[in-house]
């Protein structure tokens, strides 16, 4: 059985592509949420100082 999986290289090159496709949605969450994360704490900052300047006057 393993030797006619192992002949068959569309299956072989399928299951590689699936693999592929898999670790860059993953890549791609994982990026995102850092990028999300960061987003959110530049704008939290923006935040702070925007009330910081406008309590003073």
């Amino acid at each position: 059985m393993m030797r006619k999986i192992m002949r068959n290289r569309d299956a072989m090159t399928f299951v590689e592509y699936g693999l592929l496709i898999g670790v860059l949605a993953l890549s791609i969450v994982f990026g995102m949420k850092s990028f999300t994360n960061q987003l959110y704490r530049l704008w939290h900052i923006v935040e702070v100082h925007s009330n910081n300047a406008t309590s003073r006057h």
